[in-house]
């Protein structure tokens, strides 16, 4: 189903500036030009998992209509042992924390897809495609696990089991429309729809060193994602050399989620764990705006240059049961310059000189105010709560580069 994959090295203005070291583009099939019919079986088994899955794919072409339809289905089971060391030290540097946590993971999931695509070529050369992605996931699993305390304040428990449920589906659907001009211009628009729902229970039991319980919690949650993209991107060349191209991206995002815990009390154990209860709700709404424009000029046969301009926003918006409701507003100017001259007379050689204004934007999750209760509470994984106040992280960066290719393959 893929057409090619392309890399790209530094941050370009079509895609989006928050790739800080480049791009993997993956192209997907839109045209068939020969028929395929395939069914495949595999089976795959390590040391601690098995994993037997089976897929088809079925394409074919009717004049100006092709289609593709494929689909899998998969299962597997794992059982497998960790252990991890966690160490501390002071601010002299000595150590004053040294303990080893030591367990054995079970689990099992099963699922499937289907992902059929549809081609149209019109009368005038235009070009229709939809296509739709349909995934189901569900599983379980347990967990148990012990602490072996070497030195320093032992952790608030000593031993823990847990089991989990989840259940995951997932549904995408877009239209892609392609016009193309007598002048070599063209108008690329996609219009997308995406939803999806996550359900995950747990029952958390642990125990001290003298085998008491201290701790028996059981938290769910259900979360549901839906979203539109409407994008389009507009190609044409100017004048002798230069190649421009501007478009925009446009999405709306909601997500509504759901989340229970309930804490048992224990009053016969030190320190005695108190009870807890909590029915927490939020939602939260997304839209993003970009827009770009990019010009690719071969100033001569050996040199050429890039410079592009990309606008990014950000607004979210969120408002839960246990919190006030808030928003978050952000956006970013992205300018990049890049540069590629083939060095004369040396075959296979080049040098690169990019200059880029990159980004990251923070998580819906990391601007949701609401408490997230960790299993145990300690460094490395700390009771959480978002803050709605994030900003992006900027980034400029500068990227040369000196590259043979030698039998097809390039060293840098």
């Amino acid at each position: 189903m893929i057409e090619r994959i392309e890399i790209v090295r530094a941050a370009t203005a079509e895609f989006s500036t928050q790739s800080i070291a480049g791009t993997i583009n993956i192209v997907l099939k839109k045209k068939v030009s020969l028929a395929q019919r395939q069914i495949r079986a595999s089976y795959s088994r390590g040391s601690f998992f098995t994993s037997p899955s089976a897929d088809f794919l079925v394409s074919d072409k009717v004049g100006n209509f092709s289609y593709t339809v494929s689909g899998y289905v998969y299962q597997n089971t794992n059982n497998y042992p960790y252990s991890n060391i966690e160490a501390g030290v002071d601010a002299a540097g000595r150590q004053i924390l040294l303990r080893e946590f030591t367990g054995l993971s079970e689990g099992n999931g099963k699922g499937g897809g289907h992902e059929p695509r549809l081609n149209w070529t019109l009368a005038n050369g235009d070009t229709l495609g939809w296509q739709l992605f349909v995934n189901t996931n569900t599983g379980s699993g347990s967990n148990a696990s012990r602490y072996k305390m070497t030195q320093g304040i032992p952790a608030p428990f000593q031993t823990l089991f847990s089991t989990n449920e989840y259940t995951a589906n997932d549904f995408r659907t877009d239209v892609n429309w392609v016009k193309k001009s007598k002048e070599s211009a063209k108008l690329d628009m996609k219009l997308g729809f995406n939803l999806n729902r996550n359900d995950n229970s747990f029952n958390v039991h642990s125990f001290n060193a003298a085998n008491q319980q201290t701790q028996d919690r059981t938290p769910s949650t259900s979360a549901k994602n839906k979203g539109l993209t409407f994008t389009g991107k507009y190609s044409t060349p100017i004048v002798e050399g230069h190649s421009l191209v501007s478009g925009w991206g446009t999405s709306v995002g909601q997500r509504d989620k759901t989340s229970n815990q309930r804490d048992l009390a224990f009053a016969n154990i030190s320190p005695p764990t108190p009870a807890f209860i909590s029915d927490d709700n939020f939602e939260a709404r997304v839209v993003k705006l970009s827009a770009f424009a990019q010009d690719e000029w071969n100033v001569i046969k050996l040199l050429s240059v890039y410079l592009g301009l990309r606008w990014e926003s950000l607004i979210t918006t969120t408002e839960g049961k246990t919190f006030s409701a808030g928003s978050n507003r952000s956006s970013v100017w992205s300018p990049l310059m890049q540069t590629l001259y083939k060095l004369l007379g040396r075959q296979g050689e080049q040098m690169r000189l990019a200059l880029t204004r990159t980004y990251k934007a923070p998580s819906t999750s990391q601007l949701i105010p609401r408490l997230f209760r960790s299993i145990a509470n300690k460094p490395t994984s700390p009771d959480s709560r978002g803050n709605p106040d994030l900003q992006p992280e900027l980034a400029t960066g500068i990227d040369i580069a000196l590259e043979k290719f030698e039998g097809g393959k390039v060293r840098r």
